[in-house]
């Protein structure tokens, strides 16, 4: 059975995307980002005409059917033959089956995963409707569809196979179309090591540049940069201007800063605007030819604003941490003039400090945000220096004015968001610093490796450069593993415990009883309990710090009495050794209490009360 859920998305993916490679006349790999978007874009379809995702899904369910049929059709043609097994063919494989192996039993272990990420696609799947009733109810929908689409094709709904449907739509989305770039015409063998290495370089950077905080959970920021990257390929290499439009309305729908990102992709064909009109007598038609790109970005990401925006306002769902009206030129320009005290002074002095001092990789290389731009610019002049390409200045220029402004703009606008949107310790104390600017520097840096593999001609030196770089970066994620501050890595769940108690308590306990919990009481404990204890059993947690005190034990031991059952979430004798020896110390002064907890085991149901 878990072989077949474990085939059927991938079977249902790679027909869908035969079926746009008979269409188009494109190769597999350049179709295959075609098939990510519009499969979301269809159920979207169908909550937008229905508010209901099922008829959409019923929608995939033909289309696939359809694509077998046209498969079938069409398999003797030696040269469609040729489109669809080729080099992104090879890569969707690769990347299916070893981001599949790597996420096996992993979970939700952050906080936003708990608070919005995962009960949005809980609420999708439950009800086949857009969530509503979560915080944060007003993000765009694209990736948590295509969550949804994996599910109700197959994939059991369980946390690790959410968290692989993020990665795969992150990694194949770029990593697909850009192996269709790295074919070796002579040598088969390097060709499939070079497309391999593309996918490798972009893993290891993702885990690298705070992987921690990205790669391992269900965020986005991995998905903003490598969609990012994606559309920067496509007009590096001048794709067609159709697949341009519809990824601008896509990206739009990933994550609301996606309408920098997009303003980012109008700036670079600004740039070579300039760049070709200063070298062309004919004016009028490179003016034309780039005014069709320009709106071939900014037009179909504000329709796909306009149409989310309606949802919400018929959603009322406007009050929200980045709605249009949170934004203040005013008090942008405030943060300049000296004007800034109190916490927003202190948000501010804490966002400058990290930009020179935040290590994003966490490992052996300092690799701030800073100082990634420096490294970035010094990949991009050493290549200029060795390349062989003509006009390699201008070129030089062209990306150097790119990175500059990009690097400031995306600068500015996070300082903003740190000292006049976010509030509290997110303001204070630069909350998810990590996360928000390696959102930008991943993209950029995998936007440069196509743009010098396009225009240098040095592919090995570059897959050299990049792959040490990889590496060093890397070593963040293996440092992790022998780090006694964090948690988690892959293989090691931290919530494990609190799972099983709930999962317990929950099939165990009937509406009118009660269960007290003892744990070691975190930061999101609460939320983690409710996200789940799903049948909303009668559960109340109590923290054992509070047995320092003896009054609060007193306190316990009077009120214990009014539960039915005892439940010690226990890991490393964190919570069972205080409480049983604090509770037995404080029993032996008072025998009046007939409690022995000597030989309570930790993680099971206790009955403690026979009634």
């Amino acid at each position: 059975m878990q072989v077949i859920s474990f085939l059927i998305p991938f079977i249902c993916l790679f027909f869908v995307t035969s079926l746009f490679v008979k269409l188009t006349n494109k190769k597999y790999g350049d179709c295959f980002p075609i098939t990510l978007v519009s499969l979301p874009l269809i159920v979207l379809l169908s909550h937008f005409i229905c508010r209901n995702l099922i008829y959409g899904i019923y929608g995939i369910y033909v289309l696939v059917v359809a694509s077998v049929l046209v498969f079938i059709l069409n398999i003797k043609n030696a040269d469609y033959r040729d489109k669809v097994f080729g080099n992104g063919f090879i890569v969707f494989t690769f990347i299916y089956i070893f981001l599949y192996i790597i996420l096996r039993n992993a979970h939700y272990f952050v906080w936003d995963e708990f608070a919005h990420w995962g009960p949005m696609i809980n609420q999708m799947v439950s009800t086949d409707k857009m969530y509503m009733s979560v915080s944060h109810a007003a993000y765009p929908p694209l990736i948590q569809t295509f969550e949804y689409i994996l599910v109700k094709c197959g994939l059991p709904f369980e946390e690790d196979n959410i968290k692989f449907a993020v990665q795969f739509f992150n990694f194949t989305i770029f990593c697909l179309p850009v192996s269709e770039r790295f074919e070796s015409v002579k040598n088969e063998k390097l060709s499939i090591l070079k497309i391999i290495g593309v996918f490798l370089i972009s893993f290891l950077l993702a885990v690298g540049i705070d992987a921690y905080n990205t790669f391992r959970t269900i965020y986005l920021d991995v998905t903003m940069s490598l969609f990012f990257a994606y559309i920067g390929y496509l007009l590096i290499y001048k794709e067609d201007i159709y697949i341009i439009v519809l990824m601008s309305f896509a990206f739009m729908l990933v994550k609301d800063i996606s309408i920098l990102f997009i303003l980012f992709i109008a700036l670079y064909i600004f740039i070579e605007f300039i760049s070709e009109i200063i070298d062309t007598q004919n004016k009028k038609e490179i003016c034309s030819k780039y005014m069709k790109m320009i709106l071939a970005i900014i037009g179909p990401a504000i329709i796909s604003y306009l149409l989310w925006y309606a949802y919400k306002v018929s959603a009322s769902l406007l009050n929200d941490q980045f709605a249009m009206s949170n934004f203040s030129l005013k008090s942008f320009f405030e943060i300049f003039v000296g004007k800034l005290d109190g916490e927003k002074l202190e948000g501010f002095n804490h966002f400058y400090h990290e930009v020179f001092h935040y290590n994003l990789a966490k490992g052996p290389l300092l690799f701030t945000y800073f100082t990634s731009f420096i490294i970035l610019n010094a990949i991009l002049i050493v290549f200029t220096f060795i390349s062989r390409a003509e006009n390699k200045i201008q070129t030089f220029i062209k990306m150097f004015v790119f990175i500059i402004i990009t690097y400031t703009v995306y600068l500015l606008f996070m300082m903003n968001m740190y000292v006049n949107i976010f509030s509290g310790i997110e303001r204070t104390g630069s909350a998810s610093f990590g996360r928000y600017m390696s959102s930008f520097v991943l993209g950029i840096y995998l936007a440069l490796f196509i743009y010098i593999y396009k225009n240098c001609k040095h592919s090995l030196t570059l897959f050299i450069t990049y792959s040490i770089l990889t590496l060093l970066l890397g070593m963040n994620y293996f440092a992790l593993k022998f780090n006694p501050k964090v948690n988690q890595t892959l293989l090691i769940d931290p919530l494990k415990n609190e799972r099983l108690a709930y999962l317990k308590l929950t099939n165990t306990l009937k509406p009118w009883e009660k269960s007290l919990v003892i744990i070691d009481d975190g930061f999101w404990t609460e939320l983690v309990k409710e996200y789940y204890n799903v049948n909303k059993a009668n559960i109340e947690l109590y923290d054992i710090k509070k047995f320092a005190s003896e009054d609060n034990i007193k306190a316990f031991l009077d009120n214990i009495k009014n539960y039915d059952y005892l439940y010690v979430i226990d890991v490393n004798n964190i919570t069972m050794e205080p409480f049983v020896v604090m509770s037995t110390d404080y029993i032996q002064k008072h025998p009046e209490y007939k409690y022995n907890f000597n030989n309570v085991p930790a993680n099971e149901i206790i009955n403690i009360n026979n009634k």
